[in-house]
């Protein structure tokens, strides 16, 4: 959320169940706003990276790790865009697109080879449309079949958070 401000502003963080936050990683201040920080954006990403790999299941299938890797790539993209521009421009720019927002990052980070843009326009294709998230009967008729290869799709999330 972005909040415009005048003056000195002071910022207090709550502690909560014994954790402290480090306001770098929360706001990212700025002549007259304040603005998500980047760190934190990578810092959720990781989060949801980390709870992909503990994620357990005994079904035959899920979508949860595939939600879970594409928000983890959602926030590492978006984490660069924070750089340069304010959270709502990004959040209107780019939704929940994940090829957009790769599309728009400097060439410096469009790394990916095009396999692997191939790989997450699919992922994004279902993501976009919160498709990992509510249950669609079509691809379940389909056998999921629609629905990228959860391995490499884990290999991507890896790499690109690894940079």
């Amino acid at each position: 959320m972005e909040r415009h401000f005048t003056g000195t502003t002071i910022l207090s963080l709550g502690v909560r169940s014994g954790h402290t936050v480090n306001a770098h990683y929360v706001l990212k201040a700025e002549t007259g706003y304040y603005n998500s920080s980047p760190d934190a954006f990578r810092l959720w990403a990781k989060h949801y990276y980390q709870c992909r790999l503990s994620f357990q299941y005994s079904d035959p299938f899920s979508p949860v790790p595939y939600f879970l890797l594409c928000r983890a790539i959602e926030l590492q993209f978006k984490a660069v865009h924070l750089e340069v521009q304010r959270q709502a421009q990004v959040k209107k720019s780019f939704g929940h697109n994940l090829v957009k927002s790769y599309s728009a990052l400097p060439a410096a980070y469009q790394t990916l080879s095009p396999e692997q843009f191939s790989l997450l326009d699919r992922a994004n294709k279902i993501y976009s449309s919160k498709g990992f998230e509510y249950m669609n009967v079509g691809d379940a008729l389909r056998g999921f079949s629609n629905f990228p290869d959860l391995q490499a799709l884990d290999a991507l999330t890896e790499a690109l958070l690894g940079r």
